[in-house]
């Protein structure tokens, strides 16, 4: 185990901690009645794994019992929390690896990760494997960086769990942020590409052949959601891994060759037509060196000239279609709205009657006729025929959109009924068939 030779902490001035608001393997500090300081690395939420230096000078005391009473908790330092981390790490890892040749991170991703679940332990998987390149040196790196590949290559088949792999894919990313950033700038690095693992997660995906980081279950669906913002202005980073990775991806997914490669070329097309954007370049020719030179080189396949005027020839036919209907439903309603306040006038001239009027507004829907009321009264604001007739027309639509919602629910409830009657005649006959089948 790790030696400790922290000196006590002074929790002069700390955030007091809330105890109800920790999770396994938050590291804290405390102070007991008796003044005495400590650290305690959380198991559960009520229970304490380790508390270093509770009753003794010196060592570490290992418990896993609630919490003693008196203890005030206090927010802890980074180098504290990072001992911390060091002794959950190979607590648990003594206990999962106990019997096989398997490093601290290996054992304890798979401990933290016995199954498919909700993504509950992300948040503490994370914090915690960010922390690798501070509790190892170089030659502990790269020895772990070797098997972390031999272990992800091996879990892509039956024994595929989606949650374990984002966990070791995102390990390995953090292994070689390490390999290729000095000290001063790695922290800022491993923020960045923890922000965007939404992205760094699919791209992962694409070179091991498993879909993770995502509720999709095959990569046809993952290479058109990547068409969508936010990612669409990465394309240039997704396609060279799909592109490169066609033949592992259908062999341990359910994906047909031909849909793939369709949704690809329809991806090749939007990254033409779409302005990409070069914030993940840098972290991306770190994680993915192989597909870099590709992924940056203007020279890679493009939608030709001729395909790219025909999709916007598309574009604009759709879009002139669109506005021609949008003209053509406004040039109705102007001209509605003036045979309207047309029928107004005549009404004036005793030329129809205030029934005719009225019954020329209930032809449309409600909603429709609400509409229409409204401009017909902001252009006959001052009208006398209109003050004294519009009430009564008013009215009239109000009546109409109540009957209109009776009429929906009554049907509503027709329809209801003759599903549940359906659905009991169904049982009933079942019923009959057993007891037949019984005699």
């Amino acid at each position: 185990m790790s030696s400790y030779n922290l000196p006590f902490p002074d929790v002069t001035g700390r955030k007091m901690i809330n105890p109800y608001f920790l999770h396994r393997g938050d590291v804290v500090a405390f102070k007991s009645e008796n003044q005495r300081t400590g650290i305690i690395v959380m198991e559960y939420s009520d229970m304490m794994m380790v508390a270093v230096n509770l009753y003794e000078e010196k060592g570490r005391l290992w418990y896993s019992d609630p919490l003693p009473a008196g203890l005030n908790l206090f927010e802890a330092s980074e180098e504290e929390k990072l001992w911390g981390y060091q002794f959950f790490l190979e607590y648990e890892s003594a206990i999962n690896s106990r019997y096989y040749n398997k490093s601290h991170f290996i054992a304890f991703i798979e401990s933290e990760c016995p199954k498919e679940n909700d993504g509950s332990h992300e948040r503490f998987c994370f914090d915690f494997l960010s922390k690798a390149h501070e509790m190892l040196d170089i030659q502990q790196r790269q020895v772990l960086k070797k098997e972390l590949g031999e272990v992800i290559m091996q879990s892509r088949g039956l024994q595929f769990n989606r949650l374990r792999m984002e966990n070791y894919c995102f390990l390995m990313g953090i292994l070689m942020i390490a390999e290729h950033s000095g000290e001063d700038d790695i922290d800022f690095i491993i923020d960045e590409y923890r922000k965007n693992w939404c992205h760094f997660s699919w791209m992962f995906g694409m070179i091991i052949g498993r879909v993770i980081g995502s509720r999709l279950y095959n990569f046809t669906a993952v290479v058109n959601q990547t068409g969508q913002n936010p990612r669409n202005g990465y394309l240039h980073l997704y396609l060279p891994l799909v592109e490169n990775n066609i033949d592992t991806i259908c062999l341990y997914t359910d994906d047909n060759r031909e849909r793939l490669k369709n949704a690809i070329e329809k991806m090749r097309r939007k990254e033409s037509l779409v302005q990409q954007s070069t914030e993940l370049d840098d972290l991306y020719g770190i994680l993915f060196p192989k597909y870099f030179k590709d992924a940056m080189s203007s020279q890679r396949p493009a939608a030709t000239i001729a395909e790219l005027r025909k999709e916007i020839a598309a574009k604009d036919k759709k879009i002139e279609d669109l506005e021609s209907s949008v003209n053509s439903l406004k040039n109705q309603y102007e001209e509605t709205v003036t045979k309207l306040t047309d029928a107004v006038n005549a009404v004036e001239k005793d030329l129809i009657t205030p029934n005719n009027l009225r019954d020329a507004f209930l032809r449309f829907d409600s909603n429709m006729a609400h509409t229409l009321f409204g401009s017909v009264a902001t252009l006959l604001t001052n009208n006398p025929t209109w003050q004294k007739y519009a009430p009564q027309i008013q009215q009239a639509i109000i009546e109409k959109q109540e009957m209109e919602k009776k009429r929906e629910i009554y049907i509503n409830e027709v329809v209801l009924n003759k599903h549940v009657e359906h659905e009991v005649n169904g049982v009933a006959a079942g019923a009959i068939g057993i007891n037949i089948n019984k005699e």
